[in-house]
């Protein structure tokens, strides 16, 4: 095996790992990670990396961004022929979907990832499967299937020896009892729960849940100061962790039992914090939708660009076209029309000198004749008779030259007045 490929291996497992402890560090990780994955190539690890960023993002409830990056694993594990990497996909398109309150959907995801995992005989990624079959089915309000599942969830986990998967599923069957009211079962279930955890650290997440879930089920059998203790324990290890999906309903718990034990004071003052996380919540979700509502803007805006891009070599091509012969047209007769009214002042500028020079060169024969009859025998030389016969002939040329100008101009005004 490619060493470069175990050196990476190596930094994607660490990641795996540390996300039950620090999420936000393993996604940093798989988010440095990734551009060296991708340029060497390795779909498999690629598929792993984009894994960690989609749980981050799911965990982080950008739902949207989650969904996208698990297809995009989706393709990798196909091109790597991973068969368990599309049972994840598949189970992590159902816990988003279950997130979203699309059971159905999340159902039939869900299923998909069973079967594959049946194919692989992967006994954890089935005890995963069922647990999450519990949890579509408690949404459901399907109860009794849901602990049918959480059941056949404990016995392969029992079997595998998977401690903190056991007690996660003792707390959902703690929830689902509590739903249908059965407070004191509920109770001894999450008994078992909590005698389950060996470290605080070891699973935070699912912990927190199981002391919420003990302390819920405490105050509904009225032993306030009972359910205090297991409360207190979720608030300490939400102070030590980084998840904070518990915080609003652990202080508004805390509030309600020390109201209920007369303890005002203390009431108020988790009624206060509670009242903070729910405005930093309200504040940090709406920056999240604003964000998500820019992305999915901007991803639009680029499908509509290369749409148009699309159709500009394609039907908008001849769109285009046409509109650029009309355009073209359109100038055309602009510049005749601007032709026409030069040529028509121009004629109308020409036509009045000209009818002096035709009016002048008519009368002209005239004026020679006249011109000849005042002149005496004695004084008209042959060089006098050819003035005359000169100018005769000259009058005449000057007559049908400005008859066929006066033509000309008569019909370029015609023309432009028909324009």
């Amino acid at each position: 095996m490619d060493k470069n490929y175990e050196a990476i291996q190596t930094r994607i497992r660490k990641a795996e790992i540390l996300f039950m402890k620090n999420k936000s560090m393993a996604n940093q990780i798989a988010r440095d990670l990734l551009p060296e994955i991708r340029e060497a190539g390795f779909d498999l690890l690629i598929g792993r990396a984009l894994i960690i960023l989609a749980n981050f993002n799911k965990d982080n409830n950008h739902y949207e961004h989650a969904f996208d990056l698990n297809l995009q694993a989706h393709r990798h594990f196909e091109l790597a022929d991973c068969v368990r990497g599309t049972a994840i996909v598949y189970s992590n398109i159902s816990s988003l979907l279950r997130g979203q309150g699309k059971n159905e959907e999340a159902l039939e995801y869900c299923l998909k990832s069973l079967e594959l995992k049946k194919q692989q005989d992967d006994r954890k990624g089935l005890a995963k499967g069922y647990t999450q079959l519990a949890a579509i089915h408690g949404q459901m309000e399907n109860y009794d299937q849901s602990l049918e599942y959480s059941q056949q969830a404990i016995e392969l986990n029992r079997k595998g020896g998977w401690t903190a998967d056991i007690c996660m599923n003792l707390s959902n069957m703690g929830a689902s009892l509590i739903k249908m009211e059965r407070f004191k079962d509920a109770a001894d279930i999450m008994q078992e729960a909590i005698s389950m955890i060996t470290d605080d650290l070891e699973d935070p997440q699912s912990n927190i849940h199981t002391y919420v879930v003990m302390g819920l089920c405490q105050q509904l059998l009225h032993k306030p100061h009972k359910a205090l203790e297991f409360v207190h324990r979720a608030e300490r290890l939400l102070n030590k962790s980084h998840f904070k999906n518990h915080n609003q309903q652990v202080y508004a718990m805390l509030s309600e039992l020390y109201e209920e034990i007369g303890e005002y004071h203390q009431a108020l003052k988790f009624q206060k914090i509670h009242g903070e996380v729910y405005k930093k919540d309200v504040q940090a979700n709406n920056a999240q939708k604003f964000a998500e509502m820019q992305a999915r803007f901007k991803v639009d805006q680029k499908k509509k660009e290369a749409e148009i891009e699309r159709l500009k070599n394609t039907e908008l091509k001849k769109a285009y076209e046409d509109l650029k012969a009309a355009q073209d047209e359109l100038v055309r007769k602009e510049k005749m029309a601007t032709l026409g009214e030069i040529a028509q002042q121009m004629a109308h500028e020409v036509q009045n000198p000209l009818n002096f020079v035709n009016n002048f060169s008519g009368l002209l024969p005239e004026i020679v004749e006249e011109l000849k009859a005042s002149l005496d025998e004695s004084t008209f030389s042959p060089e006098t008779e050819e003035l005359i016969r000169q100018l005769t002939a000259t009058s005449k040329k000057v007559k049908n030259h400005g008859d066929d100008l006066a033509g000309i101009v008569k019909k370029l005004l015609k023309r432009t007045w028909e324009k």
